[in-house]
């Protein structure tokens, strides 16, 4: 069962519903729909629960780039050689079609990017990305 741990600004979004998907990176053993999943927050070792047990209803892959592009791969037509390549950065030889993301305001704000005006929630976003991860970053994408 997957465990997610959240921080402190996004639970408010978790907890309601409306925040409903989450971006990590790749995992040894990938997440697979069906699926039950636990989201947390707090502490190591003395997490606190926000939901216990909600399938996971889909997953994909996500490449973010630093010209702000962002693209969706379906995982569940790849293979593990694929799933690995994936993994390693080799998203731009997958054989599998690639799915930009054209409303990148509208992916960001249900991701829990929540600035007071929802047309800037991509930019934020983005800023988070670059300060919290390397790009090109490379991972999946969890629906619930």
């Amino acid at each position: 069962m997957p465990l997610y741990t959240f921080q402190e600004r996004f639970v408010p979004f978790v907890r309601e519903g409306s925040k409903r998907q989450t971006i990590r990176k790749f995992r040894k053993y990938p997440v697979r729909i069906g699926q039950p999943m636990v989201a947390v927050t707090g502490p190591r070792f003395k997490p606190i629960k926000i939901i216990e047990s909600t399938p996971i209803v889909d997953v994909k892959a996500i490449a973010i780039f630093s010209n702000g592009s962002m693209f969706l791969i379906d995982t569940n037509w790849l293979t593990e050689l694929e799933r690995h390549e994936i993994s390693t950065g080799g998203i731009k030889y997958c054989r599998h079609p690639k799915q930009r993301i054209h409303l990148p305001n509208n992916f960001a704000w249900a991701d829990g990017f929540r600035p007071t005006n929802p047309k800037q929630a991509y930019s934020v976003m983005r800023k988070w990305w670059k300060q919290t991860h390397e790009l090109p970053f490379i991972g999946f994408v969890t629906y619930w």
